[in-house]
């Protein structure tokens, strides 16, 4: 059989760190997976359909504090109200899953939903001695990496298993573009962890095992009835909720570190790599699913691999040449590849098939006026180029967002 693509962790090496003392070695990294596995709880919830059917979906949540035998879990406000905004007039039927399977009720008058942002807590009861999360109330910058914990929903990913996948916070200056909750709910930290949905209200964690912020969304479409992740994730900084963590009246239980973790070394970056690029799931060469292959190339696009991204959304279009989001993820490679002409022309394909999208219209006349036309490139692409990608690919062939 032959598969799409190999890991590089040469590609990984190249990025230019700082020296410190730190060494966040493999050991540390499953250190680090393990605080992720002890401190989050999945939040299953069952509901009935507009077809009259019960069915099932999920959240995950932190656990962050204990009194006596009450544990408090930090989540994200829409994983248990089905009113994202105001005042709860219908909370959701949801109960939480320890990471040891244990299950526990929520009593819903625990919940408290904090003032003006996509964020809650509520409390469930065991004589258990769960792990807390350390809170890093600190400002996450684009210096560092970060690692997404929850349980995506088995609709997205085939089986119900917790999900832990490294990523590296982006700069804000890209969150206006990108089709999310508002910051105004919160969400502030943009970062390229691939996420699923179910993952909602999960920490995300920093090099020392801090919970540095909780996701929210990541960046999607529905096509054909099927959710395609089409950009990067997101999530509220932690110290919004220490912040605001007076009006939840816990604040004496938190655990809580204002340090961040030291710059890696670039044998630290490869350990990362090793331990989880080698982990993703191979796509058969031959799969002939367009929406399979666009999927790819997204999650390859938000982890760095952009040759490799740029050959899947190829694969994507010579399947379905239609395909707005596969020509709207090469404009993105090609842009930052800089071959401008190129990605404006890109761009033009995704707005031919879908003329509504700002985000397109928007990175397209950034481009025009970066070449100091706003006319459009004539010189469509036609037909994508079937992709022949090699097994590794060299450093220099494969510019990284890493």
């Amino acid at each position: 059989m032959q598969y799409f693509y190999r890991f590089s962790i040469v590609l990984i090496s190249t990025v230019t760190v700082f020296i410190s003392s730190g060494i966040a070695t493999a050991s540390t990294i499953e250190e680090i997976n393990q605080i992720a596995e002890e401190i989050t709880v999945l939040i299953p919830e069952k509901f009935v359909g507009g077809d009259g059917q019960t069915k099932e979906a999920n959240g995950s949540g932190s656990i962050i504090a204990k009194q006596g035998n009450t544990y408090t879990v930090l989540t994200a406000s829409h994983v248990i109200c089905r009113d994202p905004e105001g005042e709860c007039q219908n909370y959701r039927d949801f109960k939480v899953i320890a990471h040891d399977g244990n299950e526990y009720k929520v009593n819903t008058n625990t919940i408290q939903r904090l003032p003006g942002v996509d964020l809650a807590v509520f409390q469930f009861n065991s004589d258990r001695n769960y792990r807390l999360a350390t809170l890093g109330n600190y400002e996450p910058t684009g210096e560092q990496f970060v690692f997404a914990s929850g349980w995506p929903d088995p609709k997205f990913v085939g089986k119900r298993e917790r999900f832990f996948n490294v990523g590296k916070v982006l700069p804000q200056s890209i969150m206006p573009l990108l089709k999310i909750f508002p910051s105004s709910l919160g969400y502030e930290m943009v970062y390229s962890s691939v996420t699923y949905g179910g993952m909602s209200g999960g920490p995300v964690l920093d090099t020392k095992g801090q919970v540095v912020a909780v996701h929210g969304q990541n960046e999607g479409e529905k096509i054909d009835g099927v959710r395609v992740a089409i950009g990067f994730s997101v999530a509220i900084p932690v110290n919004t909720f220490v912040r605001l963590a007076t009006q939840t009246g816990i604040k004496e239980d938190l655990k809580i570190s204002n340090s961040s973790p030291p710059p890696l070394v670039s044998q630290e970056i490869i350990e990362i790599g090793k331990q989880f690029y080698q982990e993703l799931e191979l796509i058969d060469f031959n799969n002939t699913n367009p929406l399979d292959w666009l999927n790819q190339g997204n999650k390859m696009w938000r982890l760095g691999q952009l040759a490799t991204a740029s050959a899947a959304y190829d694969k994507a279009l010579k399947l379905d040449p239609t395909l707005y989001q596969a020509w709207y993820g090469k404009g993105l490679v090609l842009t930052y590849w800089q071959k401008k002409e190129e990605a404006i022309a890109a761009y033009d394909q995704a707005l031919k098939i879908k003329p509504d999208s700002e985000i397109a219209k928007k990175l397209r006349d950034k481009l025009r006026e970066s070449l100091g036309s706003a006319k459009p490139v004539l010189n469509q692409p036609n037909q994508p180029e079937s992709p022949t990608p090699e097994p590794l690919a060299p450093a220099n062939s494969n510019p990284s967002l890493w």
